[in-house]
This record gives structure tokens, C-alpha cells and sequence, in this order.
């Protein structure tokens, strides 16, 4: 997990929620458990603009618990949670957005960010928004990438990866868009692949 420069007692919160909800799941009570992102905040100033981040789970407990059981559940979860991102916290952030638009779907998510920092079409990035002064900040999708070690979600030439593809197709468009069941059951299995490497 990066730290993004957290301080030692937020992290502790964070793993501390986490082992409590990976006994949770041993003990088959994986509706008792609460995602962890809330319990992490962290201040970026931009020109001595305090912009307030908190964390954001790749997909939380009860997505997971669609498509996997057991053993495999736990597993899923760890390796999923222990890859945190940060976001802006504001009114319609990425955070609350990318659930609405793309099921939390952080493929079409990262290409979303690619077009906004391509030519600013964004379905996430709300315009004159904290989230807009961030990326702007950071520069350009190539510097997002590395900072939020997301490099096994794109190829070479920073073309975004479809996690819903039996392949490694990339997205070209919204278009490529789809939801249904049994795409996202692919869409996980793929997902869970690309953050073990």
C-alpha cells in the first residue's frame, strides 16, 4: 500500500479496520463488514489551497462478495485492499462519481482521467473543481500513472487496459463501455490478476 505521505496513525486505522474485517469474512459475516477508506484524510496544498483527500478502495467488500466466496473472497479482498488511491473530497468528487458512471470500474476510471488530461471530455472531472486543480497539478496521465502506481493498468504506450476483456484489449472510447453480471465477474477476475503482479 502507498502511503501518499499519510501520517502513521491514519494507516494504523486503516490496516486496523482491515484485519478486523478479514476476521469478519473467516467467520462468514461479511455483511458486518465497513470499507476503510472513510478513516484516512490527508491535506494537498495547491498554490495555498488546502484540498482535503481521502482514500478509495479499487471496489469494496460488498462487490466482491457477488463473485467470490471463502477462501477466495479473502484472498480477493486482501490483494484489492491493499491498493488504496486518493481523491479530492468535495461535492460530486471522482470518488462518489465513478461509482454513478462506470460501477466503480477503475479501468474506466483511469480512462476517463486520460481523457481529461487529453482534452478535458471528462465524465468524472467536474469543471473548476478541486479534482480539476489536482490533476492539473500533477501534469499529465503519464506522471498519474506513476504516482498512483497504476503502470499494469496500461501498455507501453499508456493505452488504457478493458479489465473486462478476456485479452489485452485497450479502451478506446466510452463506447466500450458495457455492465452486465457476467462482465463484471470478468472484469474482477482480471482486475485481482493485474494487482497481484
Amino acid at each position: 500500500m502507498k502511503n501518499y505521505n499519510l501520517n502513521k496513525n491514519d494507516i494504523e486505522k486503516y490496516k486496523d479496520k482491515l484485519e478486523k474485517n478479514i476476521k469478519l469474512i473467516e467467520e462468514n459475516r461479511i455483511d458486518e463488514c465497513i470499507d476503510p477508506d472513510k478513516y484516512i484524510n490527508q491535506i494537498y496544498i495547491i498554490n495555498s489551497e488546502e484540498i482535503k483527500l481521502g482514500t478509495d478502495g479499487i471496489c469494496g467488500i460488498k462487490y466482491l462478495k457477488r463473485y467470490y466466496n471463502n477462501q477466495k473472497l479473502k484472498d480477493a479482498y486482501i490483494t484489492i485492499r491493499n491498493k488504496i488511491i486518493v481523491w479530492p473530497k468535495h461535492i460530486k468528487s471522482i470518488n462518489q462519481r465513478r461509482y454513478q458512471v462506470y460501477r466503480d470500474r477503475i479501468d474506466f476510471t483511469i480512462f476517463d482521467i486520460k481523457m481529461f488530461y487529453e482534452n478535458k471530455e471528462s465524465n468524472l472531472v467536474v469543471e473548476k473543481s478541486k479534482s480539476e486543480r489536482y490533476l492539473n497539478k500533477l501534469g499529465n496521465f503519464k506522471k498519474f500513472i506513476e504516482e498512483y502506481e497504476l503502470q499494469n493498468f496500461v501498455n507501453k504506450n499508456y493505452e488504457v487496459y478493458n479489465l473486462a476483456s478476456n485479452s489485452n484489449k485497450v479502451i478506446k472510447n466510452y463506447q466500450d463501455y458495457e455492465f452486465s453480471e457476467e462482465i463484471n465477474k470478468q472484469y474482477l477476475i482480471n482486475l485481482v490478476e493485474k494487482l497481484e503482479k
